[in-house]
């Protein structure tokens, strides 16, 4: 799976932000398999409000669904849409912008990220806050690593230990963990203090699964990617398989879909795990917005 990954913009040792893929030349194709977007870009990423950002060389540039440029704002590093906005760098500061390329907050920030809920994350003086759409701190920054909003509650890292924060910026999960993943499909993936094993739990901080796998990702649409160092397979939220089939490699679901290997070539397979798109491609991504970055 890790050779697949998408693109992970990493700021000490916490996942924040999302979304291209890299390979020789990617495209999209939609759920029955076919190239509708031909293979041209360098990098690609999901479609989220019907643009998707790509890059062609070290410039980016977004795309709607036909595969038509939208907007170039002109930078080298973008995020994608949410909520109408999109975080670009410009110079050394990021920005937001509304779909017409304007400056949506008339505010720059040291790093900024896509809006969730209402919400984005920045970054100021290496500390860690999030705010409305008017610029204006809801959460001051004061963490040292943290997450977007996913589900209403944000992991945020303070003197190397892990926790969850509410909208107002309330503690709901203490910040005790060895380390901790946002919430999906309502669980979040945390390693508690003194242990060396990852586990699930709720809202409550209850765990609800402890997987016996070398390795598993987040649940998303309700399964759970699980890797024993060879073969990947899929359970349920009760720990029970999801099918039998097992895969060289594979992505999470999204749009009860799953990206997954066999032999080199990547197809996808539905909540049975039957093929519904024949291996086929390079590299496959996740689909979203009905349709899927894929090097054919």
């Amino acid at each position: 799976m890790k050779n697949a990954q998408i693109l992970l913009v990493l700021v000490g040792t916490f996942a924040l932000s999302v979304s291209a893929a890299q390979a020789a030349k990617l495209g999209y194709a939609d759920k029955s398999g076919k190239l509708v977007i031909p293979a041209k870009f360098d990098e690609a990423s999901e479609f989220k409000e019907s643009r998707a950002q790509v890059k062609i060389g070290d410039k980016a540039y977004y795309i709607d669904t036909t595969g038509s440029v939208v907007l170039d704002p002109k930078t080298d590093l973008a995020e994608d849409y949410a909520e109408g906005l999109a975080a670009v760098r410009k110079g050394a500061s990021w920005i937001y912008i509304d779909k017409d390329g304007k400056q949506a907050i008339p505010k720059s920030f040291e790093r900024a990220f896509n809006f969730v809920d209402g919400l984005a994350m920045v970054r100021d003086h290496e500390r860690f806050g999030y705010i409305d759409k008017s610029g204006n701190y809801v959460v001051k920054p004061q963490f040292d690593s943290a997450g977007s909003f996913s589900e209403g509650l944000a992991c945020v890292m303070k003197n190397a230990q892990y926790g969850y924060i509410d909208k107002n910026g309330a503690t709901a999960i203490k910040i005790d963990l060895a380390d901790a993943e946002p919430f999906y499909d309502g669980m979040a993936r945390v390693m508690r203090k003194g242990s060396n094993t990852y586990v699930f739990i709720n809202k409550d901080n209850k765990i609800v699964l402890s997987p016996k796998f070398e390795d598993f990702d987040c649940f998303s649409d309700g399964l759970l990617m699980v890797g024993n160092g060879k073969l990947w397979r899929f359970i349920d939220k009760s720990g029970h398989p999801a099918f039998a089939s097992a895969f060289a490699d594979a992505q999470p679901f999204s749009e009860g879909l799953a990206a997954a290997k066999r032999g080199k070539l990547w197809g996808y397979v539905d909540k049975a795990g039957k093929w519904v798109i024949e291996p086929r491609f390079k590299l496959a991504m996740k689909f979203s917005g009905g349709l899927a970055a894929v090097e054919p």
